[in-house]
């Protein structure tokens, strides 16, 4: 059985199967032609096991209906430490 709909986004296309991919493979690997995220199947296609392409991320008006918290902002901690020159130590 194929997955029948995009764990990302309502589309309400049919995902494609993609069977160079998945002909080798444990899983069965699909992608959403409308927002193009790639998630991984059972070979029965009823368990979802990986998202490949990462999930976007809920907009605050998705997350304040829902009750979700936005994602925290971690961009500080990407950012080189501040210089002390002329400090000593």
């Amino acid at each position: 059985m194929a997955s029948t709909h995009c764990p990302a986004c309502p589309s309400q296309n049919s995902p494609k199967p993609l069977p160079h991919l998945t002909e080798h493979a444990r899983v069965n690997y699909y992608r959403c032609l409308d927002c193009h995220h790639i998630w991984t199947t059972t070979k029965d296609g009823q368990t979802l096991v990986r998202h490949i392409t990462r999930l976007p991320e809920p907009t605050r008006s998705e997350a304040s209906v829902s009750g979700m918290q936005p994602a925290a902002d971690w961009t500080h901690l990407a950012q080189p430490p501040k210089s002390s020159e002329g400090t000593d130590p």
